[in-house]
């Protein structure tokens, strides 16, 4: 880790089988530990295009440089009849008679769906640690339903620990998904919420060792991250069949 992050708990997890750890700093800075950097990767908030956007997305490709750039790119565009197939299950893109404005979306820069989550690497990716990187795109609260929109962002996280598990990553870090503005009215602990649970419930359906690191980049979201960690971790651990389940270690 850098100067700039600071680590604020780790939850040992299933008979110390997983763990998730929680961070105040930028997913950037993340580095694996070494019997695991090769089975490594960060996660960023992506959009639809996946070829960069603001905050840590940007952040993100300015440390990732060219290489990163360019896998990016090469991520194949999703067919057309592919993405109106899509489109008939969200219900905010559609007229008030019910039919689908396709004309909101631009359907040739589509690279990956909402819910959904696109892999690059492995490569040597600038001054990013890991060599994969994982592209997950979350809602846009402000153009779903509140019930669409949760189950969108849980399909984000699990669709990005799928990736990790089909590639043999064991250690992922995410930056938080649709946390900052794409929240829409929603508050940051509900979206915090249901990327904790998601997180927790694979680790229970797959029997697959996973180190997970959880990246917050404000003071507020740190905050907020760490209490529902808590919250959910110590709760769970209680209902499970394994001795020591959350071991928390508090720094």
């Amino acid at each position: 880790m850098t100067a700039t992050t600071r680590n604020l708990g780790k939850f040992i997890l299933l008979n110390g089988r997983c763990s998730i750890s929680i961070h105040h700093g930028s997913v950037v800075d993340f580095s694996p530990p070494t019997h695991l950097r090769l089975a490594s990767a960060i996660v960023n908030a992506a959009n639809e295009r996946c070829l960069g956007g603001g905050g840590v997305d940007r952040a993100i490709n300015m440390a990732g440089g060219a290489a990163l750039k360019a896998d990016r790119c090469a991520l194949p565009i999703l067919p057309d009849l592919e993405y109106n197939e899509h489109l008939t299950l969200v219900d905010s893109l559609c007229d008030n008679e019910g039919a689908i404005s396709t004309d909101k979306i631009e359907k040739d820069d589509v690279r990956c769906y909402t819910g959904d989550s696109k892999i690059t690497g492995p490569g040597q990716y600038g001054d990013l640690k890991v060599p994969f990187v994982i592209h997950a795109v979350g809602p846009n609260y402000f153009h779903y339903s509140g019930e669409k929109g949760d189950s969108l962002l849980s399909s984000a996280y699990s669709s990005a620990l799928q990736q990790a598990k089909a590639k043999n990553i064991q250690c992922v870090a995410f930056s938080l998904i649709s946390s900052g503005i794409f929240r829409g009215r929603c508050t940051l602990s509900h979206v915090l919420k249901i990327g904790v649970t998601t997180i927790y419930e694979f680790m229970q359906k797959h029997h697959f060792p996973l180190e997970i690191h959880l990246y917050a980049f404000t003071s507020d979201e740190a905050c907020e991250l760490m209490d529902v960690a808590s919250e959910i971790l110590e709760d769970q651990s209680s209902k499970d069949n394994y001795t020591n389940e959350a071991d928390v270690i508090i720094d």
